[in-house]
């Protein structure tokens, strides 16, 4: 009896994800034109000294080499209560899903960039930059196209 109930789940799921797949591929490139698509990094970084150097490399080496790429406005969160802390988020916009997963190897090429994170990258063993980045790709909502930032 609970056999056939899985087997019926999961033939009900497989079915709508194919329904929901074959959606996608044949809704038009329309709906997705004009909205934004964002890659949100999360620094899971240690206490310490650590947290300034960091904090130096969003400010004068990723924010500057993001926005000379025409991605912007780029928002950095830092959190510093609660379990997983500290913690820093970026919320990097972009126009394209390629061109936010592409993002480092342009990175790489930017000398100026490259000479700004030297010290972050170089940061001894002992006293590592961070201990765990973690990179999520979204797309913006159709209501709601694009960032909107605060008025300064």
């Amino acid at each position: 009896m609970e056999r056939r109930k899985f087997l019926a789940a999961s033939l009900a799921t497989s079915a709508l994800a194919l329904g929901w797949r074959a959606e996608a591929q044949t809704a038009s490139k329309g709906s997705i034109a004009g909205r934004e698509f964002y890659q949100i990094r999360r620094y899971k970084l240690f206490n310490g000294p650590q947290t300034k150097l960091t904090a130096e490399y969003f400010e004068h080496a990723l924010v500057p080499a993001l926005t000379r790429m025409g991605m912007g406005p780029v928002g950095v969160f830092s959190l510093s209560i609660g379990p997983e802390t500290p913690t820093n988020i970026v919320v990097i916009p972009g126009k394209s899903a390629e061109e936010l997963t592409t993002v480092d190897l342009h990175l790489n090429e930017d000398a100026e960039f490259l000479k700004a994170a030297e010290p972050w990258w170089s940061a001894p063993a002992s006293q590592p930059s961070f201990q765990r980045v973690e990179s999520a790709l979204y797309i913006a909502f159709e209501g709601w196209p694009k960032i909107t930032p605060p008025e300064a």
